[in-house]
C-alpha cells in the first residue's frame, strides 16, 4: 500500500507549527495530495468506494458552511452518535474546522448515558446515525440530524436531494478565528 502521508511532511514538528488548528492539518497539505485517496468505505456489495483529498477537503468545507448557516459558532458544542464512517470524519472536521467542539457518545452506550453526555455538554446540535443510534435520543430536546455512513450526511429540507454533499449554501465560515488554544473534542469517558 502507498504510504500517503510521509511522517517527515505531515507529522514532522516543523509541518504542525504552521497549524493553526486541526483542520488546518486537512486544508495545508501539498497540492500533488489533492487527487490521492484519503477516505474509504465498503459497502453492502462489499466494493470500497473512495474520496480524494480534494473531494473531503470540498465536503468539509460545505459542511462547516450548513454548520454556521445553522448558527453553529466558534465554542459552540456538537454532537456526535454513530459507527465510525466517511461522514463521522467529515462531520467532525467541518466542526472543527469552524471552531466549534465535538462531543462524540459511544454508540455502544445505553440511551440515558448518551443523553447525558450531549445535555451535559450543551450541545446545540446532535448528527446521528438513523435507526438504533438516534432511537437512543428521544425525549432530547437538542436539534438533531440524520448522520447516515451509506449514503452521507442526510439533512431533510436542506438540498434538493437531502445530501450535505449537494451545494447547501453559500454562506461562508471564519475559519482564520479558530487557534491551536481552542477546545476541539469533549470526550466523556
Amino acid at each position: 500500500m502507498t504510504n500517503y502521508f510521509p511522517k517527515e511532511e505531515c507529522f514532522g514538528r516543523q509541518r504542525a507549527m504552521r497549524s493553526d488548528c486541526l483542520s488546518d492539518l486537512l486544508f495545508d497539505s501539498p497540492p500533488e495530495w489533492a487527487e490521492k485517496a484519503m477516505l474509504a468505505s465498503r459497502g453492502e456489495d462489499g466494493v470500497w468506494t473512495w474520496l480524494t483529498r480534494a473531494e473531503v477537503q470540498t465536503r468539509v468545507r460545505r459542511v462547516a458552511r450548513w454548520l454556521s448557516s445553522l448558527g453553529i459558532r466558534h465554542g459552540d458544542r456538537v454532537g456526535l452518535l454513530g459507527h465510525n464512517s466517511i461522514e463521522w470524519c467529515i462531520a467532525d472536521f467541518a466542526i472543527l474546522h469552524i471552531g466549534a467542539v465535538t462531543v462524540p457518545a459511544y454508540f455502544t452506550d445505553p440511551p440515558q448515558a448518551v443523553r447525558f453526555v450531549f445535555d451535559d455538554a450543551d450541545c446545540k446540535l446532535v448528527l446521528v446515525e438513523p435507526g438504533e443510534q438516534q432511537d437512543k435520543l428521544a425525549g432530547l430536546k437538542t436539534p438533531m440530524f440524520p448522520l447516515r455512513g451509506d449514503k452521507g450526511i442526510h439533512l431533510a429540507g436542506v438540498c434538493e436531494d437531502a445530501r450535505l454533499d449537494c451545494q447547501t449554501t453559500d454562506a461562508e465560515t471564519d475559519a482564520s478565528s479558530v487557534n491551536r488554544d481552542d477546545l476541539a473534542t469533549l470526550i466523556y469517558t
